[in-house]
């Protein structure tokens, strides 16, 4: 009995079911980055080493990486700052915790979003590389 009073006191204090519908609507726009994010950055350097037959990093080889990635970051970023945020990374979801600009709630419905994004870009990468990337992951 005590129990259930002190859970329904928790409830009328801290409500946070406005606060997860919202992030339900927001989380999407969050994986959706973050996917991106992840398979242009990884899949630039995929298709230089592709292009390049497996040769050593070289100076053009990690601009052109560098380029692709910041290029996909101001893209995401751009897409999603009105929607979420705009943070594509859990490191800044993080920051954003620590410093107060999100809940608790929030932060860990966006880093689960981020997460399974970057797990089915990892897995379209995957999908897409072929045998090249077999070779290099279990080998």
């Amino acid at each position: 009995m005590l129990l259930l009073i002190l859970i329904e006191g928790l409830k009328n204090r801290y409500n946070f079911t406005p606060e997860i519908k919202t992030c339900v609507v927001r989380r999407k726009p969050t994986l959706s980055v973050t996917l991106i994010f992840v398979f242009a950055g990884s899949g630039s350097g995929i298709a230089y080493n592709k292009l390049t037959h497996d040769g050593p990093s070289s100076a053009p080889g990690l601009i052109s990486a560098a380029i692709a990635h910041g290029f996909a970051l101001f893209i995401t970023v751009s897409v999603a700052a009105n929607i979420s945020g705009g943070h594509v990374n859990p490191a800044v979801t993080f920051g954003l915790f620590v410093g107060g600009t999100i809940s608790l709630v929030r932060g860990i419905l966006y880093i689960i979003a981020q997460l399974l994004g970057s797990t089915a870009a990892c897995a379209l990468l995957f999908t897409t590389g072929g045998k090249s990337l077999k070779g290099n992951l279990f080998d």
